[in-house]
């Protein structure tokens, strides 16, 4: 899942995956206490000192809403509210794990360079058909032909 970067040397891959989505719920609570100021407050992660941290767990849904739109609750089968032995009922999603990811996969590039070390002076036209088997291909290249004449003075 870590981010590959693609360069010369590598090439990268990559497709969207996802996996069930699970949250950890969990509070801090002093208890049931009507006083305001030393209640848990819970939407900016600051605590009361007195508070106390209760673990629900790991779960693979969401829980349901609070009426009121603060938090999640676990009803029991009466229908009353879930409770920690405080009697606190609202819980808060800690942490998540899962949903929708990127997965990477890469793989080496490899160059190969093919040198030719041409002369100034070119080879004479049979040479072609005898080269052939040591991968000469004709029709990859052009060959110019022109008749040259010399004369030598008397």
């Amino acid at each position: 899942r870590d981010r590959i970067s693609e360069n010369d040397n590598r090439e990268v891959e990559t497709r969207r995956n996802s996996e069930p989505v699970r949250s950890h719920y969990a509070h801090y609570c002093t208890g049931y206490i009507s006083d305001g100021s030393n209640r848990y407050m819970t939407a900016g992660y600051k605590f009361h000192s007195d508070c106390l941290y209760h673990d629900l767990g790991w779960y693979d849904h969401e829980l349901s809403h609070h009426p009121d739109g603060t938090g999640y609750v676990i009803y029991n089968s009466d229908g009353s509210f879930y409770r920690c032995s405080n009697t606190c009922f609202r819980w808060y999603i800690i942490e998540t794990e899962g949903g929708d990811y990127t997965e990477y996969r890469s793989r080496p590039v490899y160059h190969s360079y093919t040198y030719w070390n041409w002369s100034d002076w070119s080879y004479w036209s049979e040479w072609q058909d005898n080269f052939t088997n040591r991968m000469w291909n004709t029709e990859y290249y052009d060959v110019d032909e022109r008749t040259v004449y010399r004369y030598k003075e008397k």
